[in-house]
């Protein structure tokens, strides 16, 4: 509801980030894709209002990159379409935003490992609705340890959340594995935790916070 309002503009939240925080096996990907079909309109689901106001899905297109760091190749390439294949998280965000010609936009920060700045991933939103989600970064950055991975992937989701945050009718959402404290729970858990320490950082820096969201209470676990 809260992302959907973002995206629709019909909203209350004036959040533009969301957070999903949940133990393992907590939901956290299911609750990703189920927000993705509520960003493409909620197709074919005749009982929408037992899920979502129906009020605030939306009724534009939604462009929609989904970067998932346990199936990502930072080595090799994700191969993505069109003979492009993908790096980093930004390469691949940038090819679901925009398909071959976005891609090329970021070719060079891709292919080098360096994060784009905010304008240059801001260029990918073009007018419509814009849904970023992000998956699994604690694997993602267990993978490319030894290649500056750290340093980027901080510079990139800086630069994400800056051009998110300017741009009306926009939403990233991410999960991470930690507890309320902070405290890792699963096998990266020393990932999970850098990267919550960093958003937290990095929310500092903007003064926006991020909503926090949990997709699963307890007992539903």
């Amino acid at each position: 509801m809260n992302v959907c309002g973002r995206l629709s503009g019909r909203g209350e939240s004036v959040s533009a980030v969301f957070r999903l925080d949940t133990s393992f096996g907590g939901g956290k990907t299911h609750g990703l894709i189920a927000l993705i079909h509520a960003a493409a309109g909620m197709k074919g689901v005749t009982n929408v209002a037992e899920f979502l106001d129906p009020s605030l899905v939306p009724n534009r297109s939604v462009r929609v990159a989904a970067f998932d760091g346990e199936n990502a190749d930072p080595a090799n390439g994700r191969p993505m379409g069109e003979g492009v294949r993908a790096h980093t998280p930004w390469g691949e965000i940038a090819y679901q935003l925009a398909g071959k010609a976005g891609y090329e936009i970021v070719r060079r920060s891709d292919e080098q490992r360096i994060a784009p700045g905010a304008d240059t991933i801001k260029e990918l939103f073009g007018s419509d609705p814009v849904l970023v989600v992000l998956d699994e970064l604690g694997e993602y950055l267990r993978r490319v340890q030894g290649m500056g991975g750290r340093d980027q992937l901080t510079a990139f989701l800086k630069a994400l959340l800056t051009a998110v945050e300017s741009t009306p009718n926009a939403a990233v959402v991410y999960t991470l594995a930690v507890r309320s404290d902070g405290k890792g729970i699963d096998a990266f858990a020393d990932e999970n935790e850098f990267l919550a320490s960093a958003m937290s950082e990095l929310e500092s820096v903007s003064g926006r916070k991020a909503t926090n969201l949990n997709p699963t209470r307890d007992d539903e676990t």
